[in-house]
């Protein structure tokens, strides 16, 4: 399944510091891996805003990660003007 995103125009730049992304980031992973590349929540992310000290995916980048959350719902429920109900239905959790 390519990667595409509804949160960003362009993946190749990092959705936090506009730097060159290197890495496709699903917001949602584990078993919404594929329900976040099938609705378009991926963004751009360099490798410190990834795996870096403050990373997404580290216990520092706690709040970032969460952020992208919030940011990937409410863009999820524009685009596809879907209710929350509908986005907890499929993802599990209200993040707003």
């Amino acid at each position: 399944m390519k990667k595409y995103s509804i949160i960003q125009n362009d993946m190749n730049r990092c959705i936090i510091c506009d730097k060159p992304s290197n890495h496709k980031h699903e917001v949602f992973y584990g078993k919404n891996h594929k329900n976040s590349i099938k609705y378009g929540l991926v963004v751009g992310l360099c490798m410190d805003h990834h795996t870096g000290y403050n990373g997404v995916h580290t216990s520092r980048g706690t709040l970032l990660n969460y952020e992208l959350k919030k940011l990937a719902q409410k863009k999820y429920m524009e685009y596809y003007n879907k209710t929350e109900q509908n986005f907890i239905k499929i993802f599990n959790k209200n993040y707003l």
